[in-house]
């Protein structure tokens, strides 16, 4: 088991106390810490969740994410600060890996972790044209797409 399994497997589990669809929680400076650690402890879970995912988890055999896809995602919500958190959901992609999708009114980001060791994102707001995302996976990179990220859906 790598260590970033290990890490995911560890986190407590927390029961979301929040419905997908509310995207306005509380103000950037409203946040604590402790907000921030038990949103971050329950990606974590949605992680453990989803690399339990077989071939075939949305009935149309889509591929289960690897230990690729989940590792890169883990390694994108250590990254996250608390602004950006309590605006993110972790999902499985139908095209084999994990999403991290950061929603705010009308402004949508997301970073797609791949099976094949790419992360892709896009951004954009309402029905404008998407903007793509590419950081090469080296810390660096994913830290300029999540502040790209955070500038676009608090805009």
């Amino acid at each position: 088991m790598s260590v970033v399994a290990y890490e995911i497997e560890q986190r407590p589990k927390h029961t979301p106390r929040f419905t997908a669809d509310q995207t306005d929680w509380a103000a950037p400076d409203e946040i604590s810490s402790s907000t921030a650690d038990i949103f971050r402890d329950i990606h974590f879970g949605d992680l453990r969740s989803i690399r339990r995912f077989s071939q075939g988890w949305d009935t149309y055999a889509a591929p289960a994410p690897n230990d690729i896809a989940v590792e890169n995602a883990a390694r994108i919500l250590r990254f996250l600060d608390a602004e950006v958190l309590i605006r993110a959901r972790v999902l499985p992609s139908a095209e084999g890996g994990v999403g991290i999708a950061f929603v705010n009114q009308d402004r949508y980001a997301d970073l797609e972790c791949s099976n094949d060791g790419d992360i892709l994102g896009v951004r954009y707001t309402g029905h404008q044209a998407p903007t793509l995302i590419q950081p090469n996976g080296s810390d660096i990179s994913i830290l300029a797409a999540l502040r790209e990220i955070k500038a676009h859906i608090f805009g």
